[in-house]
């Protein structure tokens, strides 16, 4: 994409100067779409406590910032877990045959989160018994998330479609019930896959700054032509 941006620079006085501008904004604006929509927190803290559940419980998710809300987290004596709402599935897996409760499955940066789960786990969408992060109790910590930072794949629901998306989680609180949202990420086209901790691609937004920049100097150019 760059190198015919700069063929067309490199020619500009071959061709008019607002097909130059317009051939530039439509090349940008076809294929340099941000698809991934990502947002990072400044993770408050109470006296060095973890913000979700301590002292914020239960802490409601609106991934997509629709006004509807997606995951609800909560921490209390039985442990710290993620409720998927109507729509919504984390992935997951099997934590014990008597225990109604599944494990929120972590993943390493890069793992792919898609319509296909990983071996041994599934999407869970259970709203009522959730997926747990950590559980602590007099006999120790349980839960696939106790003691990491890790990413969780997630799946919602928009305008009726399914998204997927990546939560960045801190349970490094070994002991506590609790826990932090470092940042999330999601594919804004909907059925299509993303990897764990993927972020909108620095060209991307290159390709936009050139393209509004073209588009800027077309204006002036036809203004004073």
């Amino acid at each position: 994409m760059i190198m015919r941006l700069t063929r067309l620079v490199r020619h500009s006085s071959r061709q008019p100067r607002w097909v130059l501008a317009g051939l530039a904004l439509c090349l940008t604006l076809g294929t340099g779409r941000a698809a991934i929509v990502h947002q990072a927190f400044e993770i408050p803290t109470t006296n060095g406590w973890p913000v979700i559940g301590l002292p914020s419980n239960p802490y409601s998710l609106d991934i997509d910032n629709d006004g509807v809300g997606d995951f609800i987290f909560r921490s209390g004596s039985d442990g710290f877990a993620i409720f998927p709402q109507a729509g919504s599935a984390v992935l997951a897996v099997e934590s014990g045959p008597s225990d109604l409760n599944t494990f929120a499955l972590p993943l390493m940066a890069g793992r792919q989160i898609s319509s296909l789960a990983p071996v041994m786990a599934f999407w869970d969408t259970d709203g009522v018994n959730g997926s747990v992060l950590t559980s602590a109790r007099d006999a120790g910590a349980i839960g696939l998330f106790t003691g990491q930072i890790a990413y969780l794949g997630v799946q919602f629901t928009r305008a009726d479609q399914i998204h997927y998306g990546w939560l960045h989680m801190d349970v490094s609180y070994v002991g506590l019930n609790a826990g932090n949202l470092l940042a999330l990420g999601w594919e804004d086209t909907p059925g299509l896959g993303i990897v764990a901790g993927a972020v909108p691609e620095p060209s991307t937004w290159a390709l936009l700054i050139v393209g509004a920049f073209y588009f800027v100097l077309f204006r002036r150019q036809k203004s004073t032509g």
